[in-house]
């Protein structure tokens, strides 16, 4: 009995002390997340001053203004254009807990592009890290820093021009491609025009024949999906959370894709590799190397030389990757959208026709030489990257106090620069919306802030492929149109409903048809 009792008193006794211990447990708790709630929003009292002076939409609690960028890249792209709409040059949304400020105002810009606190990515391009890792154009500062001195010294002119042969042969491929394409009604030309830039850039910066012209790689599609895939999850919180997004049906598209595409620049890699380390075991041996045809110094063979000092393996494959989805997939849109332009302006086309001919002739093949004398054929390139901007944003994180004239930027503010609106915007473009290549003559372009156009971005941080670029498109350009007549089913280019894979895309595809020229 004595046993029975004092179990007993025990048992209550723990009761008691539990029922106690409970609440000051859980009081505990509840104060530890106030003292933490009360913090983060002390630590984020100039963002909450910054905003409360500028424009935007309605933000709800926790969420912010989410619900407006819930939807595919058509919708997505859509709302964001409502905004600009809705609050001109510059205005403030709540994604979640994170302030963006927006602006396309080319004062700021200007100011924003070149300032050593906003030259770090935001922190959605880690959305971007399965893809490419810390690739040069989204590598955090210090990375940056490094490798852009190293790979700015694979695109000098003197390099490049030595790559326009090559340009030229991989647009002959294109050319019979295109052949078997004729009359055929409102086709997508990018697949073709994925194809050529994949083959152009894989010999001329890597110095491998991949034949995706002639063999069915796939690359373009794959590249196409996790850029997708990867702007989706951009844009919607829930899918900001792995434990989330990895449950998801796209989740599984993504590493299927990026399995694949991986596999493809992991084996460019390993050959050349092989390639580049049995050259230094001859040379060792002070033996002599002989290869036929011209000797190229390549993107990838200038980071082999500089792998054991300065770049890890896992560095090499990211710069890999990121170049050959920025060399590939940005040229083509690009491409894709000129093909369109000289459909929808059969007055251009021909007058580009008739340089190309007075340039080249009809049918000799284009050097490096020739690239300088196509004005207008340059000037409407520059025409088309105005009014479709391969990347319509560009995200980027203030590490500091800006000054922007109007206001004082708070540290860790996302900044959203709208280059797409800054383009379109009729305070610096007279009828915006017309395809006008004589505002590149050189008068004109005095006539405007030089934040006023930014295809390739500006300031320290710019698109390094810029050159490349241009010489890719002006060379496959003047060869085909002297081959084909190019038409399209769009009409105007207010008709063309847009989207954004992270690149912007017509929403309906590249429709074009081309003709024989008689």
């Amino acid at each position: 009995m004595i046993e029975t009792s004092f179990h007993e008193s025990m048992v209550n006794q723990a009761i008691q002390e539990t029922s106690t211990t409970f609440p000051m447990i859980l009081m505990m708790l509840c104060s530890f997340f106030l003292v933490w709630l009360a913090k983060f929003h002390w630590d984020k009292r100039k963002l909450y001053r910054f905003a409360a002076r500028l424009p935007g939409p309605p933000a709800y609690p926790i969420i912010g203004s989410v619900l407006s960028f819930i939807g595919g890249p058509s919708r997505v792209f859509s709302n964001i254009l409502a905004l600009w709409e809705a609050y001109p040059d510059f205005f403030r949304v709540w994604f979640s807990y994170r302030l963006i400020f927006s602006t396309s105002k080319p004062e700021h810009l200007e100011i924003l592009l070149n300032n050593p606190l906003s030259l770090e990515k935001d922190h959605f391009y880690r959305f971007t890290k399965p893809i490419v890792g810390n690739g040069l154009l989204v590598a955090p500062v210090d990375i940056w820093r490094k490798h852009r001195k190293i790979i700015n010294l694979a695109f000098g002119q003197k390099v490049l021009g030595t790559f326009v042969p090559i340009y030229a042969e991989q647009s002959k491929i294109l050319i019979t491609n295109l052949e078997k394409k004729v009359e055929e009604t409102d086709f997508d030309i990018f697949p073709l025009l994925s194809a050529y830039t994949l083959d152009s850039l894989c010999e001329s910066s890597m110095g491998i024949k991949v034949e995706a012209q002639t063999k069915s790689a796939g690359l373009g599609q794959w590249m196409d999906e996790a850029l997708r895939i990867t702007f989706i999850r951009m844009a919607n919180i829930p899918y900001h959370v792995d434990f989330i997004f990895n449950f998801t049906k796209i989740s599984r598209i993504l590493k299927e894709s990026l399995s694949k595409f991986h596999e493809f620049t992991g084996k460019v890699v390993k050959e050349r590799s092989q390639l580049f380390q049995k050259k230094q075991v001859i040379l060792q041996r002070g033996e002599e190397i002989y290869e036929e045809g011209i000797k190229r110094q390549t993107f990838l063979d200038l980071l082999l030389q500089m792998r054991g000092h300065k770049f890890t393996n896992e560095e090499l494959r990211d710069e890999v990757d990121m170049f050959t989805i920025a060399g590939t997939d940005t040229t083509a849109s690009t491409l894709g959208f000129c093909f369109i332009m000289l459909g929808m302006h059969q007055d251009i086309q021909q007058k580009i026709y008739e340089e190309v001919i007075e340039t080249l002739g009809e049918d000799r093949e284009v050097n490096c030489e020739d690239l300088p004398h196509m004005h207008l054929l340059e000037r409407f390139i520059k025409e088309t990257l105005r009014l479709f901007p391969v990347a319509p944003f560009i995200v980027r994180l203030t590490q500091g106090e800006i000054n922007i004239g109007e206001h004082v930027v708070p540290p860790d503010c996302t900044i959203f620069l709208g280059i797409y609106m800054v383009h379109r915007d009729g305070k610096y473009w007279k009828d915006p919306l017309k395809f006008d290549p004589d505002r590149f003559l050189p008068e004109e372009i005095k006539k405007r802030h030089p934040y006023c156009y930014l295809p390739f971005a500006g300031g320290p941080r710019n698109c390094i492929g810029y050159k490349y670029a241009h010489m890719v498109m002006k060379t496959v350009l003047s060869m085909t149109l002297r081959k084909f007549v190019i038409t399209t089913k769009f009409k105007s280019i207010v008709d063309m409903k847009l989207k954004a894979n992270v690149v912007l895309r017509p929403a309906d595809g590249y429709r074009v048809t081309v003709h024989l020229r008689e």
